[in-house]
């Protein structure tokens, strides 16, 4: 899920990292391996970054921000990513939000890295079938309108929260 903030006209969209997370998975660990991390560290070698950018989504002014995974020796962002099936879409808005050109896919089964895609970001909404895009802008758009309504055009600060899983709208918090 996403918090969403509003402040003087401007929605700032931020991931809610409040959730457990289990190092073991073989997302965590490709992430790692692929940074050179050491797979035996609990936390963190270096800070995580965070890539913000403003951007027009529909008729809005959002504020993303977005934990960068890795940097290439070009400087390009990159995603990474790795499991049998990931969502592409959700991919695809994660890369859009970091600012990731790239994505490394680490395609594994449960237990083992089988393969490794390099993909441009076009690349990966070129798989993306296209209904799913307009179906997700649209539900992005809807609930950023019902934010708007909600806070009106009060200067002060209000959180909501977003959950795209399940399409119930945002919540006041």
């Amino acid at each position: 899920s996403y918090i969403v903030e509003t402040y003087m006209g401007t929605t700032m969209i931020l991931a809610n990292h409040s959730f457990l997370v289990n190092l073991a998975q073989i997302g965590h660990q490709f992430e790692r391996w692929a940074v050179g991390r050491k797979m035996g560290r609990m936390r963190p070698e270096r800070p995580s970054f965070e890539h913000v950018q403003l951007m027009r989504v529909g008729p809005f002014r959002v504020l993303f921000s977005a934990e960068v995974d890795a940097e290439d020796a070009d400087g390009q962002l990159v995603e990474l990513k790795a499991g049998q099936d990931v969502n592409l879409m959700r991919v695809a808005l994660q890369m859009v939000a970091s600012g990731s050109g790239r994505l490394v896919h680490g395609i594994a089964n449960t237990s083992h890295l089988l393969d490794i895609a390099d993909l441009h970001l076009s690349e990966v909404l070129d798989r993306v079938e296209q209904g799913k895009v307009y179906e997700r802008s649209g539900r992005i758009v809807d609930q950023l309108r019902t934010i708007k309504a909600q806070v009106g055009r009060k200067p002060c600060l209000q959180t909501f929260r977003l959950d795209f899983r399940h399409w119930r709208g945002p919540t006041l918090t």
